[in-house]
């Protein structure tokens, strides 16, 4: 008697289902021609697109040179920085800025944030003398603090230049 092993008894299985017992589809119909879509006539109303009368707007001077004071009214100078807590989301509009990460690990680092991206930040620090950039995953970010030097939207000041001979 010769005895059947059990990859066998597997694949003939297999064969068996694969083979299933549906009855054969019946033949495509023809498909007929595609009809031309309907075009609808939109008809925009135009008090729609004007602002609400009733809210209030904010008018601003493109040309002006307006200052934004930092928390409590400060507005922020070298010689007297304003620190201010930023939320995460909001760093990408501080890149370039000098700020001061606090991390879960209880560590803190101070320096310029050159790059922000969803999963973590690149911050130049200046430690003992060297200057190298290091990779802080958000997961290990607790807070960011922005060391304001100069008014927000403030322009920073030009460099000198030499003067034409």
């Amino acid at each position: 008697m010769r005895r059947i092993s059990g990859m066998a008894v597997f694949v003939a299985i297999l064969a068996l289902a694969a083979c299933g017992g549906d009855p054969p589809a019946p033949p495509a119909a023809p498909v007929a021609a595609a009809e031309e879509p309907v075009v609808e006539e939109v008809v925009v109303d135009p008090n729609a697109v004007l602002p609400d009368a009733t809210i209030e707007a904010v008018v601003v001077d493109a040309n002006a040179t307006t200052t934004v004071a930092g928390e409590d009214g400060l507005v922020p100078t070298p010689e007297k920085p304003v620190i201010e807590v930023v939320a995460y989301e909001d760093l990408a509009f501080v890149v370039g800025e000098r700020v001061i990460v606090r991390t879960s690990m209880g560590s803190t680092r101070e320096g310029i944030l050159k790059r922000y991206f969803n999963y973590g930040l690149k911050v130049l620090v200046n430690e003992r003398g060297r200057e190298f950039e290091i990779d802080m995953p958000r997961t290990t970010v607790a807070e960011v603090k922005v060391v304001w030097t100069r008014a927000q939207g403030a322009v920073a000041p030009a460099p000198a230049s030499d003067p034409a001979p």
